[in-house]
């Protein structure tokens, strides 16, 4: 069904690159450059093959094996061909396996059974073959890769016409063993084409739940920002508020200090008046506190409000009930009623109130690359990892999100290569799952 053609458009479209011709492919595809492009192709295709041929063939590829090399690209057409089928297959099988092992590229053809069985056994050798329409007895040249080809010579003879009576006499005459090899390269053939087909409903699967798991981080980072807003508009019309009743407090002052005149109010009711008026100016000047965001689940890199300590940190260990939260330079231990999630930075008041100064700089325990383009995130990473180790941290969190799985390949390549990280893994059910590296450092 077009192997021939097939070979020769390897062999061409090898040649073309290597003399810097464009190739008519794909911009995705990629191309190897061989030293060299050895060719064994029979162009005559002929049923009278003899002895004489089957030499030429043989003096051809022994040329081959003696100039070979492992950058070599070797084509050979027919493999084995033009003597004894069982010879020939078994001496096919043992050329194909000595220019594998000179660990050269190999495209060979061959119709015996016993190499496509060899190719199924081997973990170094691809089965393919190329479609042929039997109906219409004309090659389709769509390339079929992990498929081999099925004879097919009594299918089309009855096509074309043999008398069904010659045809039923050949059958009686195949090799019983060949007839094994082929009912088992049948099974084989549709083991294979079964398991392609799952594997492209899996595929497809993936494809769809990463999209929807994108559509699932974009609905909740734009609720978080409605938050915010809403959020920021509240404070706002607090601010207000407190404004106004700051303006009414003093105006009530005011009032009392003229009913003091006229001894209606004793001196002591007035300054305690004034005492609760500056009290309540101190608590407006005081920091408002953290934006809070609504969040069903605080799980591991999470920045939280301690409310105990009054103080932001980012979770760093979850055992049941207890969370371990790193405030600065400190950590402490408490339970989820005490927590509340927010967006705000980590505090730094535990830091201010230690009497030395702290050498190591501080590092939060969690990288955000959610919405960053790979070239931007790429060198937070290096600085990330090359920080968190001089901070002598143990474990941190790359939050990469799920998406198109670009960012998440980016952050496993650079994790897996860095000479801070001593493991890695991706988050639990409660650290993130897939969208969270958590890496160990040495």
């Amino acid at each position: 069904g077009g192997k021939t053609v097939l070979l020769k458009t390897i062999g061409l479209l090898s040649l073309m690159v290597k003399m810097g011709l464009l190739l008519p492919c794909s911009e995705e595809s990629n191309v190897a450059i061989f030293d060299d492009v050895y060719a064994d192709i029979g162009d005559e295709q002929s049923i009278n093959q003899n002895l004489s041929t089957f030499s030429a063939h043989l003096t051809n590829i022994i040329n081959i094996i003696n100039n070979v090399s492992s950058n070599s690209l070797v084509i050979l057409d027919e493999l084995g061909s033009g003597t004894d089928p069982t010879e020939g297959a078994s001496l096919a099988i043992a050329i194909f396996d000595y220019l594998t092992s000179k660990n050269c590229l190999v495209v060979a053809t061959s119709h015996y059974p016993e190499m496509k069985i060899h190719a199924f056994e081997a973990n170094n050798i691809l089965n393919a073959s190329v479609e042929f329409d039997i109906n219409t007895l004309k090659p389709t040249y769509k390339l079929l890769m992990g498929i081999p080809g099925e004879s097919n010579a009594l299918k089309i003879s009855k096509i074309l016409g043999l008398p069904d009576e010659i045809i039923e006499n050949a059958k009686n005459r195949v090799n019983s063993n060949n007839d094994e090899i082929n009912d088992t390269l049948s099974k084989l053939t549709n083991q294979t084409q079964v398991l392609e087909s799952k594997l492209n409903e899996i595929r497809d699967k993936e494809y769809r739940l990463n999209k929807k798991l994108e559509e699932a981080d974009n609905i909740i980072s734009n609720a978080n920002k409605e938050r915010i807003k809403i959020i920021d508009d509240a404070k706002v019309e607090a601010d207000k508020l407190v404004k106004s009743t700051l303006e009414k407090a003093e105006e009530l002052i005011q009032e009392l200090d003229e009913l003091k005149d006229k001894s209606v109010i004793k001196n002591h009711e007035i300054a305690k008046a004034k005492y609760d008026l500056k009290s309540i100016k101190n608590v407006e000047a005081e920091d408002v506190k953290p934006i809070q965001i609504i969040k069903k689940e605080i799980v591991v890199g999470d920045k939280v409000h301690v409310n105990s300590y009054n103080a932001n940190g980012v979770v760093i260990k979850i055992n049941k009930d207890k969370y371990s939260i790193s405030i600065g330079n400190a950590t402490i231990t408490t339970s989820l009623s005490d927590l509340v999630y927010t967006n705000e930075d980590v505090t730094e008041a535990l830091v201010k109130k230690q009497t030395q100064p702290v050498a190591r700089k501080t590092v939060m325990l969690s990288l955000d690359l959610r919405g960053m383009r790979y070239e931007d995130a790429e060198p937070l990473i290096d600085d990330y990892l090359s920080d968190a180790r001089y901070a002598n941290l143990h474990t941190v969190s790359i939050i990469h999100g799920f998406g198109t799985g670009v960012i998440r390949e980016l952050v496993q390549n650079k994790v897996k290569n860095s000479p801070h990280v001593q493991e890695f893994r991706y988050g639990g059910e409660k650290e993130g799952g897939r969208g969270v590296t958590v890496v160990t450092l040495k």
